[in-house]
Parts: structure tokens; C-alpha cells; sequence
């Protein structure tokens, strides 16, 4: 999935109290991180790192929670939890992150204005490193870019989460399986997913 930056909603500030939809796809929709058996998602050794990594965004960034997600073959979909707390020494203090950023010098990073494209970078370059440390054979790479949607209520949120716990099920028609997008150019691409999000949720895509 190609969304060009444009496609995020202007002057919104990422870091404030909010819940986000986020698709997050491979380059070039290559399935490398396992495949749909009987309408169940099995994850290969790829599929897992980049489990592991997920689950342990929360570890990082203090004032962010995971709701549902789900590893595809080609693509990753979850709803991401940031709060801001009262408490601002509490939520803007600094952060190891070590970890994810495999930091060998224990580096301190200031996360005072925590944003959901630093999230996702981290996240992206963790699981980038750790693959092709692992599997140099592979050259894992990700689009350059993703697609995100603010949660506005709980009815989108409840949409959004049935959405994403049945995406196994409906792997042979999603928008995101190469063989249903095939011969699309990128700009076909992105116009088909922001009209196919929009029917979905019957909800607005961020312009």
C-alpha cells in the first residue's frame, strides 16, 4: 500500500490523547511474513519479528497502549492508544529505547513531544535491522510510507476493529493482496485504497 504524505490530515498534532488506525505495508506487497492457511494467519520467522517488535512498542513509549492488530502476509493493521498524562513529568520524561533502536551505548532520547510517525518509524526500522541481520538473503524493505486514520468514536473504533480481527478470513479479496491489486499504477493504487477505507468505516479518509 503507497499513500503519498498528503494524505494526513493537516496541522493535526499526533501526539495529543487519540486513538489511530494504521496500515503498514512491505515494499511492493512481497508476502514475507507468512501465509493464510484456512482463514488463520501463520506466521513465519520474519512474521515474528515483526510481532515481537510490535508488542514492544509500549515499552518504549510510555504513554502509548496497543488495541487489536494483525500480521498479514504483506501488511500489518492496528489501532494504536496515545494519552497524554496530567502528569507532564511523568509523559514527557526521557526514555530508553535502546531496544528497539539497538542503542549500545544506553543513549537517552527525548521523547517530550511523542508523535505517531515516530512510533511508526521506530517500529519500521527495528524490525528493517533486525530482518536483514538476520536474513541478509532477503532485503527486507518497507513502503516508504503508511496509511493512518484518527479514530473519531467508538463506533469507528468498533468498525475498525472487526475490520482488522477478520482480515485473515478475507486475505483472497483484500485490497492489500497482490493479486487483487495487480496492474494498478500508484496513483490507481492510492485512489482505490483511500475509496476503499472510506466505504468501509463509512467514515471520512484524512485529506
Amino acid at each position: 500500500m503507497y499513500i503519498n504524505k498528503s494524505i494526513r490530515l493537516k496541522d493535526y498534532d499526533y501526539s495529543r490523547t487519540g486513538a489511530y488506525f494504521v496500515t503498514i505495508c512491505v515494499k511492493d506487497w512481497r508476502c514475507l511474513f507468512g501465509k493464510v492457511h484456512k482463514e488463520k494467519m501463520k506466521l513465519n520467522e520474519l512474521g515474528k519479528i515483526a510481532e515481537k517488535y510490535r508488542l514492544e512498542i509500549p515499552k518504549h513509549f510510555e504513554n502509548v497502549e496497543l488495541d487489536v492488530f494483525v500480521i498479514m502476509p504483506n501488511h500489518i493493521h492496528g489501532i494504536i492508544n496515545i494519552f497524554n498524562d496530567k502528569n507532564e513529568t511523568a509523559l514527557v520524561g526521557r526514555r530508553y529505547i535502546c531496544d528497539l533502536q539497538e542503542n549500545t551505548n544506553n543513549k537517552i532520547v527525548d521523547l517530550k513531544y511523542q508523535k505517531l510517525p515516530i512510533i511508526v518509524s521506530t517500529f519500521k526500522a527495528a524490525v528493517t535491522r533486525q530482518i536483514n541481520k538476520l536474513y541478509s538473503n532477503v532485503n527486507f524493505k518497507w513502503q516508504p510510507y503508511y496509511y493512518d486514520h484518527i479514530i473519531r468514536n467508538e463506533k469507528e473504533r468498533e468498525n475498525i476493529q472487526s475490520y482488522i480481527l477478520s482480515n485473515p478470513a478475507n486475505w483472497k479479496n483484500d485490497i492489500e493482496n497482490r493479486s487483487t491489486n495487480k496492474g494498478l499504477t500508484q496513483r490507481e493504487k492510492k485512489t482505490t485504497l483511500t475509496e476503499y477505507y472510506k466505504d468501509l468505516f463509512n467514515i471520512k479518509t484524512n485529506q
